[in-house]
Protein backbone atom coordinates (compact mmCIF):
# COMPACT_ATOMS: atom_id res chain seq x y z
CA UNK A 1 0.00 0.00 0.00
CA UNK A 2 1.32 3.65 -0.91
CA UNK A 3 0.15 6.62 1.98
CA UNK A 4 -0.32 10.19 1.13
CA UNK A 5 1.67 12.35 2.71
CA UNK A 6 -0.84 15.22 2.30
CA UNK A 7 -4.00 13.25 3.91
CA UNK A 8 -2.78 10.41 5.09
CA UNK A 9 -4.83 7.77 2.77
CA UNK A 10 -3.33 4.92 1.52
CA UNK A 11 -3.59 3.82 -1.83
CA UNK A 12 -3.12 0.43 -3.53
CA UNK A 13 0.50 -0.10 -4.90
CA UNK A 14 -0.63 0.29 -8.64
CA UNK A 15 -1.81 3.91 -8.15
CA UNK A 16 0.58 6.88 -8.35
CA UNK A 17 -1.51 9.65 -7.03
CA UNK A 18 -3.85 10.46 -4.36
CA UNK A 19 -7.63 9.90 -5.49
CA UNK A 20 -8.25 12.26 -3.06
CA UNK A 21 -6.14 15.23 -3.38
CA UNK A 22 -3.98 14.29 -6.28
CA UNK A 23 -0.78 14.34 -4.56
CA UNK A 24 2.18 12.31 -6.26
CA UNK A 25 2.49 9.09 -4.32
CA UNK A 26 5.67 8.49 -4.77
CA UNK A 27 9.14 10.88 -5.20
CA UNK A 28 10.72 11.71 -8.21
CA UNK A 29 7.30 10.46 -10.12
CA UNK A 30 8.14 9.67 -13.78
CA UNK A 31 5.34 9.74 -16.35
CA UNK A 32 6.09 7.84 -19.60
CA UNK A 33 10.08 8.02 -18.47
CA UNK A 34 9.98 11.61 -19.81
CA UNK A 35 8.08 13.99 -17.31
CA UNK A 36 9.15 13.95 -14.16
CA UNK A 37 6.22 15.27 -11.87
CA UNK A 38 7.78 18.42 -9.40
CA UNK A 39 4.78 19.47 -8.06
CA UNK A 40 0.64 19.94 -8.33
CA UNK A 41 -0.14 23.48 -9.21
CA UNK A 42 -4.12 23.03 -9.73
CA UNK A 43 -6.98 21.48 -9.66
CA UNK A 44 -10.51 21.23 -11.36
CA UNK A 45 -13.16 18.77 -12.02
CA UNK A 46 -11.75 16.48 -14.07
CA UNK A 47 -8.29 16.32 -13.34
CA UNK A 48 -5.03 17.98 -11.21
CA UNK A 49 -2.25 19.69 -13.09
CA UNK A 50 1.27 19.31 -12.13
CA UNK A 51 4.44 21.08 -12.49
CA UNK A 52 7.38 19.01 -14.46
CA UNK A 53 10.40 18.39 -16.46
CA UNK A 54 11.39 16.97 -19.51
CA UNK A 55 13.52 14.30 -18.54
CA UNK A 56 15.59 15.01 -21.44
CA UNK A 57 15.39 18.17 -22.63
CA UNK A 58 15.44 20.13 -19.72
CA UNK A 59 12.53 22.03 -20.09
CA UNK A 60 9.68 22.74 -17.92
CA UNK A 61 5.85 21.85 -18.72
CA UNK A 62 2.49 21.64 -17.42
CA UNK A 63 0.65 18.24 -16.98
CA UNK A 64 -2.86 17.81 -16.54
CA UNK A 65 -3.83 14.02 -15.42
CA UNK A 66 -7.52 12.65 -15.32
CA UNK A 67 -8.90 11.98 -12.61
CA UNK A 68 -8.86 7.95 -12.46
CA UNK A 69 -11.86 6.96 -10.94
CA UNK A 70 -13.77 9.41 -13.65
CA UNK A 71 -12.54 6.61 -16.45
CA UNK A 72 -13.81 3.84 -14.23
CA UNK A 73 -17.13 5.02 -13.78
CA UNK A 74 -17.73 7.06 -16.81
CA UNK A 75 -17.48 5.80 -19.79
CA UNK A 76 -16.79 8.88 -22.31
CA UNK A 77 -14.64 10.35 -19.78
CA UNK A 78 -11.46 9.54 -21.44
CA UNK A 79 -13.19 10.78 -24.53
CA UNK A 80 -13.80 14.09 -23.73
CA UNK A 81 -10.60 14.58 -21.94
CA UNK A 82 -8.71 13.67 -24.91
CA UNK A 83 -11.02 15.78 -27.29
CA UNK A 84 -10.12 18.68 -24.99
CA UNK A 85 -6.36 17.83 -25.53
CA UNK A 86 -7.52 17.64 -29.23
CA UNK A 87 -9.07 21.18 -29.21
CA UNK A 88 -6.78 23.11 -27.74
CA UNK A 89 -3.82 21.48 -29.92
CA UNK A 90 -5.82 23.28 -33.08
CA UNK A 91 -5.24 26.40 -31.81
CA UNK A 92 -1.80 27.49 -32.81
CA UNK A 93 -2.03 30.90 -31.74
CA UNK A 94 0.95 32.98 -29.17
CA UNK A 95 -2.06 34.16 -26.87
CA UNK A 96 -3.40 30.31 -26.90
CA UNK A 97 -2.27 27.62 -24.23
CA UNK A 98 0.09 25.16 -26.26
CA UNK A 99 -0.88 21.68 -26.03
CA UNK A 100 2.33 19.57 -26.70
CA UNK A 101 1.71 15.95 -25.89
CA UNK A 102 -0.98 13.53 -24.81
CA UNK A 103 -0.90 10.01 -23.73
CA UNK A 104 -1.54 6.81 -20.84
CA UNK A 105 0.38 5.62 -18.41
CA UNK A 106 -0.22 3.17 -16.13
CA UNK A 107 -4.13 3.70 -16.77
CA UNK A 108 -3.53 7.40 -16.09
CA UNK A 109 -4.72 9.73 -19.13
CA UNK A 110 -2.64 13.10 -19.36
CA UNK A 111 -1.34 15.42 -21.55
CA UNK A 112 1.01 18.30 -21.79
CA UNK A 113 0.78 22.11 -22.29
CA UNK A 114 3.55 25.12 -21.76
CA UNK A 115 3.91 26.13 -17.91
CA UNK A 116 3.23 29.87 -17.89
CA UNK A 117 4.41 32.10 -14.81
CA UNK A 118 2.37 34.91 -14.18
CA UNK A 119 -1.06 35.65 -13.04
CA UNK A 120 -4.75 35.33 -14.15
CA UNK A 121 -6.57 38.46 -14.64
CA UNK A 122 -8.78 37.38 -11.90
CA UNK A 123 -5.93 37.36 -9.41
CA UNK A 124 -4.49 40.75 -11.02
CA UNK A 125 -7.67 42.66 -10.62
CA UNK A 126 -8.81 41.93 -7.09
CA UNK A 127 -9.20 43.86 -4.02
CA UNK A 128 -10.18 46.83 -6.09
CA UNK A 129 -7.00 47.13 -8.86
CA UNK A 130 -7.96 49.46 -11.89
CA UNK A 131 -6.16 48.96 -15.16
CA UNK A 132 -6.12 52.10 -17.10
CA UNK A 133 -7.90 52.19 -20.57
CA UNK A 134 -5.28 51.13 -22.59
CA UNK A 135 -4.60 48.18 -20.91
CA UNK A 136 -7.66 46.65 -21.07
CA UNK A 137 -7.66 47.68 -24.82
CA UNK A 138 -3.99 45.65 -25.13
CA UNK A 139 -5.32 42.85 -22.98
CA UNK A 140 -8.87 42.43 -25.18
CA UNK A 141 -6.53 43.08 -28.14
CA UNK A 142 -4.66 39.70 -27.50
CA UNK A 143 -7.83 37.64 -26.20
CA UNK A 144 -9.87 38.52 -29.41
CA UNK A 145 -6.87 37.84 -31.52
CA UNK A 146 -6.66 34.03 -29.69
CA UNK A 147 -10.47 33.67 -29.76
CA UNK A 148 -10.76 34.98 -33.42
CA UNK A 149 -7.85 31.94 -34.30
CA UNK A 150 -10.43 29.35 -32.45
CA UNK A 151 -13.37 30.92 -34.24
CA UNK A 152 -12.18 30.75 -37.63
CA UNK A 153 -11.38 26.94 -36.87
CA UNK A 154 -15.31 26.41 -36.15
CA UNK A 155 -14.43 26.31 -32.09
CA UNK A 156 -16.26 28.51 -29.52
CA UNK A 157 -14.68 28.60 -26.27
CA UNK A 158 -17.83 28.60 -23.68
CA UNK A 159 -15.78 29.97 -20.45
CA UNK A 160 -14.36 33.24 -20.92
CA UNK A 161 -14.09 35.02 -17.60
CA UNK A 162 -10.91 36.49 -15.62
CA UNK A 163 -9.68 34.02 -14.39
CA UNK A 164 -9.23 32.01 -17.96
CA UNK A 165 -6.58 35.00 -18.72
CA UNK A 166 -3.52 34.58 -18.13
CA UNK A 167 -1.05 37.60 -17.87
CA UNK A 168 2.72 36.13 -18.52
CA UNK A 169 5.57 37.97 -20.02
CA UNK A 170 7.09 37.76 -23.23
CA UNK A 171 11.09 37.57 -23.72
CA UNK A 172 11.08 41.91 -23.58
CA UNK A 173 9.48 41.64 -20.31
CA UNK A 174 5.64 43.08 -22.19
CA UNK A 175 2.89 41.69 -20.51
CA UNK A 176 1.20 38.85 -22.73
CA UNK A 177 -2.15 37.40 -22.88
CA UNK A 178 -3.06 33.36 -22.54
CA UNK A 179 -5.98 32.36 -22.94
CA UNK A 180 -6.58 29.42 -21.16
CA UNK A 181 -9.13 26.11 -20.57
CA UNK A 182 -10.37 25.03 -23.56
CA UNK A 183 -12.15 22.02 -21.42
CA UNK A 184 -15.75 23.40 -22.16
CA UNK A 185 -15.20 24.72 -25.88
CA UNK A 186 -17.56 23.74 -28.31
CA UNK A 187 -16.78 22.69 -32.03
CA UNK A 188 -18.99 23.45 -34.47
CA UNK A 189 -21.05 20.83 -36.46
CA UNK A 190 -19.55 18.52 -33.83
CA UNK A 191 -22.63 16.11 -32.53
CA UNK A 192 -21.32 16.46 -29.02
CA UNK A 193 -24.13 14.28 -27.13
CA UNK A 194 -22.46 11.44 -26.86
CA UNK A 195 -19.66 12.48 -24.71
CA UNK A 196 -21.96 15.49 -22.52
CA UNK A 197 -24.09 15.13 -19.83
CA UNK A 198 -27.74 15.68 -21.42
CA UNK A 199 -29.25 18.91 -21.30
CA UNK A 200 -26.02 20.30 -19.20
CA UNK A 201 -25.95 23.99 -19.04
CA UNK A 202 -22.12 24.60 -19.83
CA UNK A 203 -20.39 27.98 -18.67
CA UNK A 204 -19.76 29.95 -15.51
CA UNK A 205 -23.10 31.62 -14.71
CA UNK A 206 -21.69 35.36 -14.53
CA UNK A 207 -20.28 35.20 -17.71
CA UNK A 208 -22.64 33.12 -20.09
CA UNK A 209 -24.76 35.07 -22.84
CA UNK A 210 -28.22 34.07 -23.07
CA UNK A 211 -28.20 31.96 -25.36
CA UNK A 212 -26.35 29.90 -23.07
CA UNK A 213 -28.78 30.13 -20.39
CA UNK A 214 -31.32 29.35 -22.44
CA UNK A 215 -29.88 26.05 -22.78
CA UNK A 216 -29.77 26.58 -27.01
CA UNK A 217 -28.12 24.36 -29.29
CA UNK A 218 -27.37 26.53 -31.80
CA UNK A 219 -25.19 28.68 -29.63
CA UNK A 220 -22.15 30.48 -32.40
CA UNK A 221 -19.05 32.45 -31.16
CA UNK A 222 -21.04 35.52 -30.49
CA UNK A 223 -21.53 33.53 -27.26
CA UNK A 224 -17.98 34.31 -26.59
CA UNK A 225 -18.24 38.07 -27.78
CA UNK A 226 -21.32 38.26 -24.98
CA UNK A 227 -18.83 36.66 -22.20
CA UNK A 228 -15.98 39.31 -23.47
CA UNK A 229 -18.61 42.36 -22.77
CA UNK A 230 -19.17 40.74 -19.41
CA UNK A 231 -15.16 40.61 -18.91
CA UNK A 232 -14.59 44.52 -20.05
CA UNK A 233 -17.73 45.29 -18.13
CA UNK A 234 -16.04 43.85 -14.87
CA UNK A 235 -12.74 45.49 -15.41
CA UNK A 236 -14.20 49.15 -16.18
CA UNK A 237 -16.96 49.41 -12.79
CA UNK A 238 -15.58 46.81 -10.76
CA UNK A 239 -18.69 44.72 -10.94
CA UNK A 240 -20.27 42.01 -12.91
CA UNK A 241 -23.11 43.04 -14.97
CA UNK A 242 -25.89 40.82 -12.80
CA UNK A 243 -25.30 39.55 -9.79
CA UNK A 244 -27.55 37.47 -7.27
CA UNK A 245 -27.27 34.60 -4.27
CA UNK A 246 -27.64 32.04 -7.02
CA UNK A 247 -26.45 30.91 -10.02
CA UNK A 248 -29.81 29.96 -11.72
CA UNK A 249 -31.00 33.92 -10.68
CA UNK A 250 -27.83 35.11 -12.11
CA UNK A 251 -28.89 33.04 -15.49
CA UNK A 252 -32.46 34.91 -15.46
CA UNK A 253 -31.00 38.11 -15.37
CA UNK A 254 -29.05 37.59 -18.44
CA UNK A 255 -31.65 36.22 -20.26
CA UNK A 256 -34.11 39.17 -19.20
CA UNK A 257 -32.71 42.64 -17.19
CA UNK A 258 -30.37 45.02 -18.88
CA UNK A 259 -26.77 45.84 -17.43
CA UNK A 260 -26.74 49.41 -15.28
CA UNK A 261 -25.65 52.18 -16.91
CA UNK A 262 -21.80 53.20 -15.73
CA UNK A 263 -22.82 56.30 -14.27
CA UNK A 264 -24.69 54.26 -11.65
CA UNK A 265 -21.82 52.69 -10.60
CA UNK A 266 -18.75 54.67 -11.92
CA UNK A 267 -19.35 58.12 -13.76
CA UNK A 268 -15.41 58.39 -15.16
CA UNK A 269 -15.79 56.13 -18.17
CA UNK A 270 -16.73 58.03 -21.27
CA UNK A 271 -19.47 57.21 -22.95
CA UNK A 272 -17.75 55.61 -26.29
CA UNK A 273 -16.65 53.19 -24.49
CA UNK A 274 -19.52 52.25 -22.20
CA UNK A 275 -21.23 52.06 -25.95
CA UNK A 276 -18.83 49.26 -27.06
CA UNK A 277 -19.62 47.54 -23.90
CA UNK A 278 -22.98 47.47 -23.89
CA UNK A 279 -23.56 46.41 -27.75
CA UNK A 280 -21.34 43.48 -26.47
CA UNK A 281 -23.76 42.84 -23.90
CA UNK A 282 -26.59 42.92 -26.89
CA UNK A 283 -29.60 39.87 -26.09
CA UNK A 284 -29.45 39.45 -29.21
CA UNK A 285 -26.57 38.16 -31.02
CA UNK A 286 -27.16 39.98 -34.10
CA UNK A 287 -26.80 43.46 -32.47
CA UNK A 288 -23.39 42.36 -30.85
CA UNK A 289 -20.37 42.85 -32.91
CA UNK A 290 -20.40 40.04 -35.24
CA UNK A 291 -16.73 38.96 -34.47
CA UNK A 292 -13.83 38.91 -31.69
CA UNK A 293 -11.90 41.06 -33.98
CA UNK A 294 -14.56 43.86 -34.68
CA UNK A 295 -15.12 43.91 -30.79
CA UNK A 296 -11.17 44.61 -30.13
CA UNK A 297 -11.06 47.34 -32.56
CA UNK A 298 -14.59 49.27 -31.37
CA UNK A 299 -12.46 49.43 -28.31
CA UNK A 300 -9.60 50.35 -29.39
CA UNK A 301 -11.12 52.91 -31.39
CA UNK A 302 -13.28 54.40 -28.58
CA UNK A 303 -9.99 54.54 -26.08
CA UNK A 304 -8.01 56.37 -28.89
CA UNK A 305 -10.83 58.48 -29.26
CA UNK A 306 -10.47 59.23 -25.37
CA UNK A 307 -6.79 59.78 -25.41
CA UNK A 308 -6.98 62.23 -28.07
CA UNK A 309 -9.67 64.40 -25.82
CA UNK A 310 -12.64 63.96 -27.99
CA UNK A 311 -14.45 62.22 -26.14
CA UNK A 312 -16.70 63.47 -23.32
CA UNK A 313 -16.92 61.57 -20.10
CA UNK A 314 -20.59 61.68 -18.00
CA UNK A 315 -21.08 64.23 -15.54
CA UNK A 316 -21.64 61.90 -12.51
CA UNK A 317 -18.79 60.66 -10.88
CA UNK A 318 -20.17 59.28 -7.60
CA UNK A 319 -20.47 55.45 -7.48
CA UNK A 320 -24.11 53.82 -6.27
CA UNK A 321 -23.69 51.41 -3.96
CA UNK A 322 -25.77 47.85 -5.00
CA UNK A 323 -28.02 46.73 -2.80
CA UNK A 324 -27.85 42.87 -2.25
CA UNK A 325 -31.10 41.22 -3.67
CA UNK A 326 -32.98 39.04 -0.99
CA UNK A 327 -32.29 35.34 -0.61
CA UNK A 328 -34.49 33.01 -2.97
CA UNK A 329 -36.50 31.09 -1.29
CA UNK A 330 -35.51 27.15 -1.30
CA UNK A 331 -36.74 26.20 -4.96
CA UNK A 332 -36.39 24.55 -8.82
CA UNK A 333 -35.83 27.58 -11.04
CA UNK A 334 -36.24 26.47 -14.70
CA UNK A 335 -33.61 28.15 -17.12
CA UNK A 336 -34.10 27.74 -20.66
CA UNK A 337 -34.63 24.32 -21.20
CA UNK A 338 -32.62 23.34 -18.03
CA UNK A 339 -34.25 23.34 -14.57
CA UNK A 340 -31.39 23.53 -12.20
CA UNK A 341 -32.13 22.80 -8.22
CA UNK A 342 -30.41 26.24 -6.77
CA UNK A 343 -30.22 24.32 -3.17
CA UNK A 344 -27.15 22.35 -4.74
CA UNK A 345 -25.35 25.40 -6.03
CA UNK A 346 -25.02 26.88 -2.76
CA UNK A 347 -22.63 29.66 -2.67
CA UNK A 348 -20.58 28.11 -6.02
CA UNK A 349 -22.29 30.17 -8.20
CA UNK A 350 -19.24 31.52 -9.82
CA UNK A 351 -17.55 28.11 -10.35
CA UNK A 352 -18.42 26.22 -14.12
CA UNK A 353 -21.85 25.06 -14.19
CA UNK A 354 -20.56 22.18 -16.06
CA UNK A 355 -17.32 20.60 -16.33
CA UNK A 356 -14.51 21.91 -13.77
CA UNK A 357 -11.55 24.22 -14.60
CA UNK A 358 -7.58 23.35 -13.99
CA UNK A 359 -5.46 26.52 -13.29
CA UNK A 360 -2.13 25.86 -15.00
CA UNK A 361 0.65 28.39 -13.74
CA UNK A 362 3.56 29.15 -12.31
CA UNK A 363 4.10 30.96 -8.87
CA UNK A 364 0.12 30.69 -7.96
CA UNK A 365 -1.24 27.29 -6.31
CA UNK A 366 -5.05 27.58 -6.27
CA UNK A 367 -8.19 25.51 -6.90
CA UNK A 368 -11.25 26.34 -8.78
Amino acid sequence: MRRCYECNREWEDRNLFCHSDGTPLENNLVLNRKYEITEKIGKGGMGFVYKARHTDLGNLCAIKVLKPHLVATDYHAGNRFLREAKVAAQINHENAIKVTDYDVYSDYHFFVMEYLEGEDLERRISGGTTLSFQQDSNFLSQVCSALSEAHKLGILHRDIKPSNIFITSDRMGNEKIKVLDFGVAKILDFDETQITQTGAIIGTAQYMSPEQCNGEKDIDHRSDIYSLGVVLYQLLTGQVPFSAPSGPLIMVKHISENPRPFKEIKGNIPNDIETVVMRALSKERNKRQQTANELAQEFNNAVQTYESGLSPTPAIDTPVIPVNPPSPPNANIAVGSVTIDQRTQGDNFNAPISAGRDVVMGNQKRSK
